[in-house]
């Protein structure tokens, strides 16, 4: 009559205090035998249970997600690459503006045309509004750059 029994921890002390004999001895080892083999098959058992996968649902929910962070993601891009647009349109109504100046200065009168600012301020050519494309033009005065051809923000 050899069963083999699963008995707890606290039971398992008991039974050591009653069994201090040698045949106590091959009793706990019988005992921590059974143990380890129970381990050994819940251990199993926990590993064979384990998910490999991802649910449809869990996919879905994750790409759904994706797509939310993209379509805010782009919105921000693309309003902070105009904010960017206008802002070096604004800086280069300021550097023509400077030009003018200088040329009044240097000449003694304002330019008739901004193609006159060309030569000696801006030898890689006159600068185009990046937010629109179009050219900037003087203003009625001819004394300075408002705006430009065209012009749909400030």
């Amino acid at each position: 009559m050899n069963q083999r029994i699963c008995i707890t921890p606290v039971e398992r002390y008991f039974l050591a205090i009653q069994f201090s004999s040698a045949e106590g001895a091959t009793f706990h080892e019988e005992i921590n035998t059974d143990r380890k083999r129970n381990l050994g098959q819940e251990n199993m058992k926990i590993q064979s249970s384990k998910r490999r996968a991802f649910s449809l649902l869990e996919l879905l929910a994750v790409v759904t997600v994706i797509g939310i962070l993209a379509s805010v993601l782009v919105v921000r891009a693309s309003v902070s690459n105009r904010n960017a647009a206008e802002k070096a349109c604004s800086h280069n109504r300021a550097q023509l503006n400077t030009a003018l100046e200088k040329y009044n200065l240097e000449h003694g009168s304002f330019p008739t045309n901004l193609s006159d600012l060309e030569a000696e301020h801006f030898p890689s050519g006159i600068p185009v509004c990046p937010a629109s494309g179009n050219a900037y033009t003087l203003d009625g005065t001819g004394e300075r750059i408002d705006s430009h051809v065209g012009s749909t923000h400030p």
